[in-house]
């Protein structure tokens, strides 16, 4: 068997969650790589194993067999970042739980992280801490912050999820985008409070880390890239290069004039400062240096 470290395996199976030394599992999951997958963890979801015998052999419903498709219960994360002590990876932790008390259950994902010792397969391997999470799963169609959010393109979103998800609330189209402009409407006013409280933002720029919910949420799902919010002429950039918190502040005011419809306030301290005609032009270029040296799919 190949030592390899999962952290680090792009390809993961259901048997590679299984034989993880700190997975306990007497059968009654399936481990799944979910489409969504993260540039800081392996996401895998966490399925009934006998709901995916129905997806897999059906059932019959009024005469008919149908193939219901498996529900995620949970999603589990390993996060590839390595950490050399316990407490650091306690600090990663008590981070994101900054994120979720400052936006709440209606805009993040809830997770549960743990803590775990890893050994990869292989005698005389060192024991390492890895940190992990099982995260709420969340239905619904990705928000793309850098699209148009034109009406027609609403509307087939929420096409899309009503033909996958569902609408559990019965929502008509008119309901349901206003519902998304209510949710976005109250995502921006926590956020700019959060980052005024704490001083940290979320990724809010990568896409599929934002989600419109069946029930027309907007709900943050990756929230293992927090930035530092610095009000001063430094354009910082993540452990890979990409200037996120400035990006995600533009997030925030594209939002505002995309789905709130209404003109962003520059005299506002956040938005003066990290809208700023020189700065946006500094985070231009550091955001094209980071696609060209990603350009290859590294």
């Amino acid at each position: 068997m190949k030592d390899e470290d999962i952290r680090d395996k792009v390809d993961i199976r259901d048997e590679d969650i299984r034989r993880l030394n700190f997975i306990r599992d007497a059968g009654r999951y399936v481990f799944r790589k979910h489409f969504r997958q993260g540039l800081r963890s392996r996401i895998m979801a966490v399925l009934d194993a006998d709901d995916v015998v129905r997806e897999t052999s059906g059932e019959m419903v009024d005469g008919i067999r149908v193939f219901p498709r498996a529900r995620p219960r949970k999603m589990l994360r390993i996060f590839t970042k390595r950490f050399e002590r316990s407490a650091h990876a306690h600090e990663e932790a008590r981070t994101y739980k900054i994120i979720e008390a400052g936006l709440g259950n209606r805009h993040v994902a809830t997770s549960s992280e743990f803590i775990v010792t890893y050994r990869r397969t292989g005698r005389g391997r060192p024991w390492e801490i890895v940190l992990c999470g099982l995260q709420e799963y969340v239905a619904g169609e990705i928000l793309d912050p850098w699209g148009f959010f034109y009406e027609k393109h609403l509307e087939a979103l929420c096409s899309s999820i009503q033909a996958k998800d569902g609408d559990p609330r019965g929502h008509s189209f008119e309901n349901w985008v206003r519902n998304v402009r209510k949710s976005a409407e109250d995502l921006i006013v926590r956020l700019k409070e959060m980052i005024l409280k704490t001083g940290f933002i979320p990724d809010l720029s990568g896409f599929g880390n934002l989600i419109l919910t069946p029930e027309g949420d907007i709900k943050l799902v990756d929230i293992n890239n927090v930035s530092r919010v610095v009000f001063d002429d430094v354009v910082r950039t993540d452990d890979r290069g990409y200037p996120v918190c400035d990006k995600s502040i533009e997030v925030m005011a594209v939002l505002e004039q995309q789905l709130l419809g209404r003109a962003v306030d520059m005299n506002a301290l956040l938005y003066r400062h990290f809208l700023d005609t020189e700065r946006t032009n500094q985070v231009k270029i550091l955001e094209e240096k980071f696609y060209a040296a990603h350009s290859g799919g590294a």
